[in-house]
């Protein structure tokens, strides 16, 4: 399920994100995602550690990415 912020629609989110935490990353496009390893693989080619990934893309290209 998925809740939308009270002002700003959508784009609330990434907003609430990033004010929480400076090292959120946004406009990459990931390719693929370990969740064994906690990798996440951009198109340009960098890759990312994380502890909790937060997704807004549909939920079968993200099933289609993730092992």
């Amino acid at each position: 399920m998925v809740g939308y912020p009270l002002r700003g629609g959508f784009e609330g989110i990434p907003r609430s994100l990033r004010s929480a935490d400076s090292r959120l990353i946004t406009s990459a496009k990931v390719t693929h995602i370990d969740p064994a390893r906690r990798v996440a693989y951009t198109a340009d080619g960098r890759c990312f550690l994380w502890q909790r990934i937060v997704s807004t893309i549909p939920l079968p290209e993200l099933c289609r990415i993730t092992d």
